[in-house]
């Protein structure tokens, strides 16, 4: 924007001659013309040459959200942990809140391509395995930032309709659990009184490993998967009786 145009729009005409409302806007048309350099240097960014721009900023985000909560994650410190300019975060997102959301909607996004949603096994103790050791495997991945499921802090700090689409982002998780109990209960493998309570029981347990795994304790991330794979067959009646 031209600078004079700049001016026009913020100092009222009848001001201008004075000495006061001219130190006033001063500030302002520096941090504008500091912003305009930023946002300069963000549609360079948004080249081929950083291709792992964007990536770059929703990990930093994720890691302050989770350590210090929406309150303690700000946009600046968001900026220096990704290693780019305020002008840059702006290219990607209009404000905190729809960072945190794009954030949340990410980690969804990579919680589907690692149970393979998609995937179907004609083998239903084949799926149930499939599905609770990749649960709990991506549960222990990264140790504190593992908590797909754990996100009501910070989706309460989300409009409304941000909110609603993130409680909607649990909904294939479930469905694709309670689609393999279904195949296994019509293929007499399993038995299951209520196909969405046991899902939702056998979510629970693979949702909050993390809170007692230690990766230094005597049991490997695969060990426990496999354990827990176990436990859930038996909760369905295909591995046992449950001791």
């Amino acid at each position: 924007m031209n600078r004079a145009r700049w001016v026009a729009m913020v100092v009222p005409p009848a001001s201008r001659p004075g000495a006061n409302i001219v130190s006033r806007y001063r500030i302002q048309l520096e941090e504008f013309e500091a912003m305009s350099q930023c946002e300069a240097h963000a549609v360079g960014l948004e080249t081929a040459t950083e291709p792992g721009t964007r990536d770059r900023i929703l990990d930093a985000a994720l890691q302050l959200f989770v350590r210090r909560g929406y309150a303690g994650a700000t946009l600046g410190a968001v900026a220096r942990n990704a290693g780019v300019t305020a002008g840059a975060l702006y290219w990607y997102v209009k404000s905190k809140q729809d960072l945190c959301f794009v954030v949340i909607e990410r980690e969804y996004q990579r919680f589907y391509d690692h149970l393979e949603l998609t995937k179907s096994e004609k083998d239903p103790v084949a799926a149930l395995t499939t599905f609770v050791h990749r649960y709990v495997d991506y549960q222990l991945r990264d140790g504190e930032l593992s908590k797909t499921f754990g996100w009501s802090q910070l989706a309460n700090e989300l409009a409304v309709d941000q909110a609603r689409r993130v409680d909607d982002m649990v909904t294939p998780v479930i469905d694709k659990l309670r689609s393999i109990l279904a195949a296994g209960v019509e293929a007499g493998a399993f038995a299951v009184d209520h196909e969405t309570v046991t899902s939702l029981a056998i979510i629970t347990l693979c949702e909050h490993v993390h809170t007692w795994y230690d990766p230094a304790g005597t049991l490997s991330r695969d060990e426990v998967a496999d354990l827990y794979a176990n436990l859930a067959l038996r909760m369905v009646g295909a591995g046992g009786a449950l001791c």
